[in-house]
């Protein structure tokens, strides 16, 4: 390559990273597609083609971008780190294991790697590999809040409520705003009965974080005012999950069981009917029960070559 083809490659290559940033990703796609014909071994490229192509919803052609990067060079942690994420929306989990597998191996202090390896093998109940996944995470970063926290729900997913909420607290004295900690903290506070404390931790989630996908919090925390007997509380706080979510079949169930219990059985059987249309595997009348929800785990998304984990 004569030195006006490398400053025109170098150029291209900066103009499809600031495409990239900017999410531009079927131009930077074409970027590096010109840039690849100028060089077809420049690994970089090969990468970040992937990820543009994932981006764009095509993870089959993605993950073929990957092979090819792997192909260059087998030892670069980063390809098999994206083609993990590749596979993982192509439901290839086991696939994704044996990637996010080989970018650790490669790279022991790849936290993201580690992280989205205990995520998917959450998924797979395989909770033994998924905790030293995590211990991997949090040994490569011991200030990463969100590979605490994610542990903290895998042990509270376990039943280990007690080692959970210590978990989650390590998170949380990480990033104090961190939302989805301070709920599954809060759920683990209910399975300890103490209550009082796992309603403070439900508000300190809406506090710091008042989203769409706070409808969990509003959720659980309704539950555990049913359990206290707090019943019109309870209702307003499901009435807060529909408002954020109004297709959530397990608030409108909740609705249901608060309004039960406030002897106001018309709109209760109107919940219900909701629900059961929304779900219609959702329980019966006769089971009446409050239901709740863990929230996460956080995942990592794709390495950038040139630009890091976005």
């Amino acid at each position: 390559m004569n030195t006006m083809n490398e400053k025109e490659f170098d150029k291209l290559l900066k103009e499809a990273l600031q495409l990239m940033d900017e999410d531009r990703f079927q131009e930077a796609l074409e970027v590096y597609e010109k840039v690849i014909t100028m060089n077809p071994k420049c690994l970089d490229a090969w990468v970040n083609k992937g990820v543009a192509l994932r981006k764009m919803g095509k993870p089959r052609e993605a993950e073929e971008a990957y092979d090819k990067a792997i192909a260059l060079n087998p030892e670069d942690a980063d390809a098999w780190y994206n083609k993990a994420i590749a596979n993982r929306f192509l439901q290839g989990h086991e696939k994704a294991v044996e990637a996010y597998s080989k970018a650790g191996a490669l790279n022991p202090e790849y936290v993201a790697a580690f992280l989205n390896l205990g995520n998917v093998t959450m998924r797979l109940f395989r909770y033994k590999v998924s905790e030293e996944a995590y211990d991997k995470a949090i040994a490569a970063d011991p200030k990463d809040a969100e590979a605490w926290c994610n542990k903290g729900l895998l042990l509270l997913r376990g039943g280990r409520t007690q080692e959970a909420l210590e978990i989650l607290d390590k998170g949380i004295a990480l990033n104090p705003e961190y939302a989805d900690a301070w709920i599954n903290k809060g759920l683990a506070l209910k399975r300890l009965g103490r209550e009082k404390e796992s309603l403070e931790a439900y508000d300190k989630a809406i506090a710091v974080e008042p989203k769409p996908e706070m409808g969990w919090v509003w959720n659980n925390k309704g539950s555990l005012l049913v359990k206290l007997g707090r019943y019109q509380e309870a209702l307003e706080s499901f009435d807060e999950a529909i408002a954020f979510n109004p297709e959530d079949a397990d608030a409108w169930y909740n609705r249901s069981v608060a309004l039960q219990r406030l002897g106001r059985e018309k709109e209760s059987l109107e919940a219900h009917a909701k629900a059961v249309g929304l779900n219609p595997e959702i329980g019966s009348r006769e089971e009446l029960m409050p239901r709740e929800r863990t929230v996460g785990p956080a995942r990592r998304d794709e390495y950038i070559k040139g630009m890091g984990i976005k």
